[in-house]
């Protein structure tokens, strides 16, 4: 199987369309946080509306739609998703089964190193900027 280059396909999309990013990761303005926001939330609605009708033309269309901009989302932030996905996925692979739809996390079981990946992104965290 293969996999898709979403990040690639988004940041298409966002060219297409002039959506900016950063290059290192750090909070959009207020005004497109609070847009993706909305954004996200309008198509959670329209996913449990189609999950509701048993409709699986709109669920697959809205679920692919969320991806879409949740990767979006994490462009906009300058995010690369590559490394904190390959984390994340790490980590949840090391957490154990406790029942269906549940998943806990073992003794010794190690968070993901997100803040470490974004320092290695450029981020500057708040307050670390030198005067």
């Amino acid at each position: 199987m293969s996999y898709p280059d979403w990040q690639h396909d988004v940041e298409k999309f966002h060219q297409k369309f002039d959506i900016t990013r950063p290059w290192i990761p750090q909070p959009p303005t207020i005004e497109d946080a609070v847009a993706r926001c909305m954004l996200l939330v309008k198509k959670v609605g329209e996913l449990i509306a189609t999950m509701d009708a048993e409709d699986m033309v709109g669920v697959s269309e809205n679920i692919v739609d969320l991806i879409y901009l949740a990767v979006g989302t994490a462009r906009v932030y300058g995010l690369d998703l590559e490394p904190l996905w390959e984390e994340i996925h790490t980590t949840n692979m090391a957490k154990i089964a406790t029942s269906s739809y549940k998943v806990a996390k073992p003794m010794g079981w190690i968070p993901p190193r997100v803040r470490e990946l974004l320092l290695e992104q450029g981020w500057e965290p708040p307050g670390s900027e030198e005067d």
